[in-house]
């Protein structure tokens, strides 16, 4: 027995399996609390990104609506497009019908009025 205490330093078999195995415990130990660390603070990362998305989503949601308001804008100006362009059609038609004749929409300015 003395000859295997001194090849490991005085220590019985029993010894250095039990300084083994604490060894190994804090090594264990040691890398649950970095995997902890880890672990923390990619929840955190995950957090703030959850928020992240949520915001963007709100915006898109808001831009989505912009969107469908401006359509419907556009939807009713071409609507009251569509009823000015029949209104002056039919106008006229009527005024060819009764031979009214229509005036140039620009005239050239007489020299008594200052042209």
């Amino acid at each position: 027995m003395n000859v295997q205490k001194a090849k490991n330093n005085g220590q019985t078999p029993e010894e250095l399996a039990v300084a083994h195995g604490i060894a190994n415990y804090q090594r264990v130990v040691t890398e649950r609390d970095e995997a902890r660390e880890k672990l923390l603070a990619v929840e955190k990362l995950i957090a703030v990104y959850k928020i992240e998305v949520e915001g963007l989503r709100a915006q898109v949601a808001a831009e989505t609506s912009r969107i469908q308001s401006y359509q419907q804008e556009r939807d009713d100006a071409v609507a009251n497009l569509a009823i000015y362009q029949t209104l002056f059609a039919s106008l006229q038609a009527l005024l060819r019908t009764f031979g009214v004749e229509h005036a140039p929409l620009v005239r050239p300015l007489d020299e008594q009025h200052g042209g």
